[in-house]
């Protein structure tokens, strides 16, 4: 592990880099003369007149420094110092150069300047080319071009172009021009929906004036809530994550390069962390192989870097283990399985920064169990990675037998491959990963008879009821059952966080909170859950790894200053603060007639899976080789993820409360609820989503449904909906739904949904009772029978033909009774029963068109119209 002095210049070079660019927005706010209210940004000319020549390169042909944003990065840390840790101008940290100097000089790369030029500001600039991908000629080819553009006209009109609309899977690859984008992004803080394209008339404001306006806007607020860090300005590690969220909130939709032709579509928050990334990584190899000269610096070639992955297998299975006890607290439970999951990729990626010195900006990606570090190429973090792996893995191994475990691969990579082969690091990156999922234990180290179990099992306590594994240690709180000290931490962790506001990770020993886990996560973190303001009092006054607020501020400044992830998926509760359990949310599936007022419909669950269909080559192969970079990745991972842990909690708190979140986030998402909202809800996610991703037919989205009894064990209704989802993913073209057993292209499904509401309108006229639905049913039976050995047949194989004959009078008998039905409605006037004869015998045309696929129109409504 680095030293104290070396672990000082590791973050202020990750600090510098990461603010290499903030003078991109400080520039965009500028007002133009000091208006008091006005949320502009207002730097002093004397400043910016006295810094030019050591930061921004000049253009001799037109005598002008280029650049602005440059100086307005120094102006802004200068000019903020109060806000700022005072590290930030003590030049005893961390080496003799200024921060804002660091981090403001970047576009000046020159080898003439011999020793004059800090390591740390050359491999910053480096970075920034690496990040950007546009060094590929060299230093001195960048220069002649590059250094030389300048903003684009009305420069702060540009909206960020949505990588989604630019991805190419089933199709030719078109041009990456700005012509190719038909939608931007608006520039917003990460909120709700607001992070979603829409069509660039609708969002590039019409001149630079009221473009301006909005960047202040947007400036004021994250102004507003940067002075909220000043709480934590003496733990400078703190700080640093806090400003990494807060910066991610607000510069994740803003474009980072609006210089010529350059390409709109990473934010400047994006290239901004993946600067860091790289400069830190840079940094710390040549500091500890004394390759400091320009040339080691810029040579392309050498294996400097080294790209970790992390995921976590088995999860599923650990999530919906079976127990005596988990039926009776089958809501309770996976909220706490769900959340203490979400924990594994928090603790994990604390714990490589730990062991390995890097700051939070190493992080490229957490989300979903998964998590994606950039790190120097040395020993000791190749060391410190196995380490961390062999811990981990024991550790899990003696809590849940083999159930779950943790993958870890890494890679060497060279400056460029990971500038311009990227797409070549991610495909052998991801073998690597694959073949991490089916090794997991080290045999030789871990097989054989897990004798902890005996030597933990107590005959007092016997085997723990909710998960059936592990020995029982404790009581619970209510009822005195025996339990184990997981399950014990996961339901008190389900039942805590409907209430909590925040989050706080800490190292055991190091912090005072008034609950602790019975099994910290790998013997190394406990968790707290409660109310914001304690705590941020704690966090300031221990040495805490995460804090973090679980809930949405609603513009409550207070709230607003610090920093929000969302863990905390929704799920519906009561006043008392209880999770509502699967029984009560099965019979809100219940409703009244609006005719008679009596109950219907079937007390049922419904359970949806769902994830993104191709992920794998969307990120792998999704853009053209020379433009798949590892910023580009970053940014697609993250915008997935806001969808399903930001957007979809949103829309389920607001339009769908009775829906149970089991998990949302990465690519995916496990719902429960009514299962009458369950199948009203699939088409919304899938129509939001379809905006989400600009209408693009390459990016689409496949969902498994099932209907279930709320007493069935939540392990049977997983490997169901996970068997639907499977179903309708491998549809060909995928992008499928799988409901009652039948699979159908979302299209498809849309015309079906018509058929839907023209039955709930027959029904609740009275024109068709609930008795003509179940002759519809037979008959749908029937012409499924008639397929499959119509099939048969086809096949050459043996039929019996008086089967088929009788099945093949499915249309007779459904006339027969549609007839029937007929001679019921004889009080209709003739022009309405002439309508309804046509509608009715509009049936059997549905039957001959969508064959067995009317299941899903029919046994929805037969659900919602079941007495009760």
């Amino acid at each position: 592990m680095p030293d104290s002095d070396l672990s000082n210049k590791t973050m202020k070079i990750a600090l510098a880099a990461f603010l290499h660019d903030i003078g991109k927005f400080a520039q965009r706010s500028r007002g133009d003369t000091i208006n008091p209210g006005d949320p502009a940004f207002y730097p002093s000319q004397e400043f910016l007149d006295n810094h030019r020549a050591g930061l921004q390169p000049f253009n001799k042909e037109t005598q002008k420094y280029t650049h602005e944003h440059a100086i307005y990065t120094a102006a802004f840390i200068d000019h903020l110092e109060a806000l700022l840790p005072d590290c930030f101008n003590d030049l005893e940290w961390g080496g003799k150069s200024w921060i804002a100097e660091l981090a403001a000089g970047h576009h000046l790369f020159k080898e003439d300047e011999g020793g004059r030029q800090p390591v740390m500001r050359w491999c910053i600039s480096v970075a920034d080319r690496l990040a950007s991908s546009l060094d590929r000629f060299g230093a001195k080819e960048f220069e002649k071009n590059y250094n030389l553009k300048e903003d684009i006209k009305n420069f702060r009109c540009a909206r960020q172009w949505p990588i989604m609309e630019a991805i190419k899977i089933n199709r030719e690859s078109e041009s990456q021009k700005e012509s190719a984008f038909n939608y931007r992004i608006p520039l917003a803080e990460l909120a709700e929906d607001k992070f979603f394209p829409d069509k660039k008339e609708n969002v590039v404001p019409d001149n630079n004036s009221e473009a301006q306006k909005q960047y202040r806007e947007l400036f004021y607020k994250f102004y507003e809530e940067l002075q909220g860090l000043k709480q934590f300005k003496n733990n400078v590690q703190l700080w640093f994550a806090q400003f990494d969220n807060l910066y991610m909130r607000y510069a994740g939709q803003i474009p980072a390069a609006t210089v010529g032709d350059a390409m709109q579509d990473i934010s400047l928050y994006d290239h901004s962390k993946i600067t860091a990334a790289i400069a830190t990584a840079l940094y710390l190899y040549h500091e500890q192989t004394g390759k400091t000269n320009f040339a080691d610096i810029k040579s392309e070639d050498e294996k400097k870097l080294l790209f970790i992955g992390t995921s976590f297998f088995g999860i599923q299975k650990f999530i919906f283990a079976l127990g005596a006890q988990t039926n009776k607290n089958a809501a309770k439970i996976l909220r706490g399985r769900s959340f203490y999951v979400s924990l594994f990729s928090e603790a994990i990626a604390d714990w490589l920064l730990k062991e390995t010195g890097l700051p939070v900006t190493s992080v490229i990606f957490n989300a979903a169990g998964q998590v994606t570090i950039l790190a120097p190429n040395l020993p000791y973090i190749v060391e410190a990675v196995k380490r961390v792996k062999e811990e981990a893995n024991k550790w899990l191994l003696n809590r849940f037998y083999g159930q779950t475990s943790l993958g870890i691969a890494y890679t060497e990579v060279s400056q460029e491959e990971i500038g311009f082969k990227y797409r070549e690091i991610w495909n052998n990156f991801s073998i690597q990963m694959e073949e991490e999922k089916y090794s997991k234990f080290d045999l030789p180290v871990f097989g054989g008879t897990q004798t902890q179990f005996f030597k933990n099992f107590d005959d007092k306590f016997g085997v723990c009821p909710f998960c059936g594994k592990r020995p029982a240690k404790h009581y619970t709180e209510n009822d005195e059952t025996p339990i184990c000290g997981v399950c014990k931490d996961q339901i008190d962790m389900g039942a805590r966080l409907v209430r909590a506001d925040a989050i706080v990770l800490w190292e055991k020993g190091k912090a005072n909170f008034d609950k602790e886990l019975c099994e910290p996560l790998f013997d190394k973190y406990n968790v707290w859950l409660g109310g914001l303001g304690e705590a941020v009092d704690n966090a300031v006054n221990s040495e805490v790894r995460l804090l973090a607020r679980l809930t949405d501020s609603n513009n409550e400044t207070r709230w607003r200053k610090v920093a929000y992830i969302p863990l905390k998926a929704y799920v519906p509760y009561k006043d008392d603060g209880l999770i509502v359990d699967f029984g009560e949310i099965a019979e809100r599936a219940v409703t009244q007639d609006f005719k008679t007022g009596e109950e219907i419909g079937v007390e049922a669950l419904g359970v949806l899976k769902a994830d993104v269909d191709n992920l794998g080559k969307i990120l792998g192969l999704g853009l053209k080789s020379e433009i798949q970079t590892l910023t580009r990745t970053s940014v697609l991972s993250r915008q997935f993820n806001n969808f399903f842990a930001v957007y979809l909690p949103h829309l389920l708190e607001t339009k769908y409360p009775n829906i149970y979140t089991v998990f949302a986030g990465g690519d995916d998402l496990f719902l429960i609820g009514p299962h009458n909202e369950i199948l009203d809800l699939a088409p919304v996610i899938r129509k939001k989503f379809k905006e989400f991703v600009c209408n693009n037919p390459d990016v689409t989205i496949s969902m498994g449904i099932s209907v279930h009894k709320p007493g069935e064990p939540v392990s049977a209704m997983a490997e169901a909906a996970e068997e639907a989802l499977e179903t309708a993913k491998f549809n060909e073209g995928k992008d499928s739904l799988c409901v009652f057993g039948e699979v159908v292209k979302w299209d498809k499904y849309e015309q079906l949904s018509v058929i839907s509401d023209k039955l709930r309108e027959w029904v609740e006229k009275g024109d068709v009772n609930t008795g003509i639905l179940y002759k519809f049913n037979t008959a749908l039976e029937e012409l499924s029978k008639e397929q499959k050995l119509q099939k048969k047949l086809n096949e050459h194989k043996k039929v019996n033909f008086a089967e088929l004959a009788n099945a093949l009078s499915w249309k007779a008998r459904l006339k027969y009774s549609l007839i029937r039905s007929q001679k019921e409605g004889a009080n209709l006037k003739q022009g309405d029963e002439l309508a309804r004869i046509a509608d009715l015998e509009n049936m059997i045309g549905w039957l001959e068109e969508y064959k067995t696929s009317v299941r899903i129109p029919l046994w929805s409504e037969i659900y919602r119209r079941r007495k009760h």
